[in-house]
């Protein structure tokens, strides 16, 4: 699909498959720093499984490396666009509205942030936004196909927000780890730490 047919489509915010990870508990001090990023429903399962490798947010991340991913409680409405989307990956809504909420369903690493605005005044397309994601992930061992890059330009579609996170080497939990969430990046307590520890 072309760039100009993306922005025509992405007017809204519309954020398979890895190893599955079993936890282990250990002592985790050497973790504190690490944040967990509360997401809602679909958007937190694509991320876990690498079908979604960006998403916009207002902020820089404080750093890069793990970052949990919490599956937040509240949900919207599916938007047509979603809806299709959904269809073409061979997925229903049906089987949205059964992914877990208000847990922790896996990780992610932070890779690299691109700035929405160029230093030349433009805002970036997301054929510009794919080659970087391409780039970046091939020089962390992986390597996406036509197909996946393509999806990220449906993921590129946070038109208010000044930054991208782009994310590598995506991971689930066998059992997701229910806690309560927050609105910005987050630090987990230490009794959650503990049980999410192989991840980090």
């Amino acid at each position: 699909m072309s760039e100009e047919a993306w922005n025509h489509t992405c007017t809204l915010s519309h954020f398979e498959s890895q190893p599955v990870v079993r936890p282990r508990k250990q002592q985790v001090r050497k973790y504190m720093k690490v944040k967990c990023l509360s997401v809602k429903q679909p958007d937190a399962h694509w991320i876990v499984t690498g079908a979604k490798r960006i998403i916009g947010l207002e902020e820089n991340p404080p750093y890069r490396g793990p970052l949990l991913i919490h599956s937040s409680f509240s949900s919207e409405e599916l938007s047509d666009t979603t809806l299709e989307f959904l269809r073409e990956r061979g997925e229903s809504a049906a089987e949205i509205s059964r992914l877990p909420r208000s847990y922790i369903i896996g990780a992610v690493d932070i890779v690299d942030v691109i700035p929405k605005v160029r230093e030349d005044g433009r805002v970036r397309g997301p054929s510009e936004i794919s080659d970087r994601i391409a780039k970046v992930l091939l020089e962390h061992g992986e390597e996406l196909t036509d197909e996946e890059l393509l999806d990220q330009g449906y993921f590129f579609c946070d038109h208010w927000m000044p930054t991208y996170w782009i994310f590598a080497k995506p991971r689930q939990l066998a059992q997701p780890v229910r806690c309560r969430g927050a609105l910005d990046p987050w630090t987990p307590p230490d009794s959650i730490l503990n049980e999410v520890s192989e991840l980090l």
